[in-house]
């Protein structure tokens, strides 16, 4: 797969007027206002981006930093050093000729790739940094502390990404994705890693289970002196509360496999 190079727009099509000349001459909407956003419902959207923070990158990212980006957006300002990491963490390389980059096939470069075209972000002005928000450090370990929230699909010691799902996401998701997996097993393609099996489980009381949930998970129920269930561990222990103990019972797999084809993502959260 050869990796995205994107040039000026104007020189594409063949005409000498430049993006902001071809924006006015067709009409198109500059900004986030003229799409219906009100600026009363910027606070709004400011609160849905923050509620993803903190993300990884080179200069901490505040709540601050967020609301200039959306009135730049709103207002139809260009930010030239936000558009520019952005695009330099995304693989796309901004030049004035096309450069080919020979790369392996499925790997997107990321942002550590340099071509003679590519466009370094400008140095912030001297005390910038000293008159905005005060900002706790980057993670170092910015997927851990994600997994860790808990997020869905991710154990102790494992994440697992059902297939269906990952190839139901947007196109430039499953490059990226495809990329960063071509990283992970080439770097740790010297280890021997096993054929893993993964069974659906959710987390249940015993006195919930049947009869075979019981055995999956280790455990199993008799009838006591009194007539009353009685529960078991594997090494024979009676469980004293099994209306409140939780294991982690096998269940049918409640999302489509992807032979059921791709799965419609929900819709973004309105403003």
């Amino acid at each position: 797969m050869r990796a995205f190079v994107y040039e000026p727009l104007h020189r594409r099509i063949g005409t000498q007027r430049d993006g902001a000349a071809l924006y006015r001459d067709i009409g198109a909407p500059r900004g986030l206002g003229s799409l219906g956003l009100t600026h009363e419902q910027l606070d709004r959207a400011v609160d849905l981006v923050a509620e993803r923070l903190p993300i990884a990158n080179p200069r901490p990212v505040g709540r601050r930093d967020i609301a200039a980006i959306l009135e730049s957006a709103y207002r139809g300002r260009r930010q030239r050093g936000a558009a520019t990491a952005i695009r330099a963490r995304s693989g796309i390389v901004e030049a004035s000729e096309p450069v080919p980059l020979a790369t392996r096939p499925g790997f997107i470069p990321n942002s550590r790739c340099r071509t003679a075209g590519h466009r370094r972000r400008a140095r912030p002005e001297a005390g910038s940094m000293a008159r905005d928000e005060p900002h706790s450090p980057a993670s170092t370990t910015p997927l851990r502390d994600y997994l860790d929230r808990p997020a869905r699909g991710a154990s102790e010691d494992y994440l697992v990404v059902p297939r269906s799902l990952a190839q139901s996401m947007p196109l430039r998701w499953q490059q990226v994705f495809t990329g960063l997996l071509a990283d992970l097993h080439d770097a740790y393609g010297n280890l021997e890693w096993p054929e893993y099996r993964v069974a659906p489980c959710r987390y249940e009381a015993l006195t919930d289970l049947d009869e075979d949930q019981l055995a999956l998970a280790g455990y199993l129920a008799d009838l006591g002196p009194d007539g009353e269930l009685v529960y078991r561990d594997a090494e024979d222990g009676v469980v004293d509360d099994p209306e409140t103990h939780r294991v982690l019972a096998p269940i049918a797999d409640p999302l489509p496999p992807p032979s059921a084809g791709r799965v419609e993502p929900r819709p973004a959260p309105t403003l």
